[in-house]
């Protein structure tokens, strides 16, 4: 039982670890993403850049990709949990 434990906290920490990196990942490709469609002037000019950013990156933060990023996290104990299950 108590390798079991361990093996539960080392996924858990694993799993935010991963979240974590992905997490800083995607949004830094967004933000870049969201600097170089100014640069071509995607923008429409209608505001600044830096607020043109944060705006885009507010929206960014209710996307579906944001969210599903906590999959990294959940899929692992979901997957351990369905072997547990037909195993036994």
């Amino acid at each position: 039982m108590i390798g079991f434990a361990r093996l539960l906290l080392i996924e858990g920490g694993l799993a935010l670890l991963s979240y974590w990196a992905l997490r800083f990942y995607v949004t830094s490709r967004k933000r870049e993403s969201l600097e170089n469609a100014w640069d071509r002037g995607e923008a429409g000019g209608a505001m600044e850049r830096e607020a043109f950013i944060d705006v885009e990156m507010q929206d960014f933060k209710k996307s579906w990709l944001r969210r599903a990023l906590w999959l990294v996290v959940l899929v692992p104990y979901l997957i351990v949990g369905a072997l547990i299950y037909f195993v036994n």
